[in-house]
């Protein structure tokens, strides 16, 4: 199966819950409404969260700068979504 993912930036204007709500209670249901149009068989929205876990994660970092360009690899942690599937 083939999956396309997107990191997504939301608009300057609009404050992270904003962006979530409109994304999960305006697109999601346009998503689903053409699912089977478009052939979607999944669609998962990956919302950011603030989360304790982050702090335990800092180990991890100074083993990743030795393989990974973070400057360009967007992380974070996120809730699911389950829009179609």
């Amino acid at each position: 199966m083939l999956h396309l993912i997107f990191c997504l930036r939301r608009l300057p204007h609009l404050s992270r819950d904003e962006f979530q709500r409109y994304w999960r209670e305006r697109h999601a249901p346009v998503v689903r409404a053409h699912a089977a149009a478009l052939g979607i068989r999944r669609y998962v929205q990956a919302h950011t969260v603030d989360h304790p876990v982050a702090e335990a994660a800092l180990a991890l970092l100074e083993d990743e700068r030795r393989f990974l360009d973070l400057a360009r690899s967007p992380i974070f942690f996120a809730e699911d979504y389950v829009v179609v599937g």
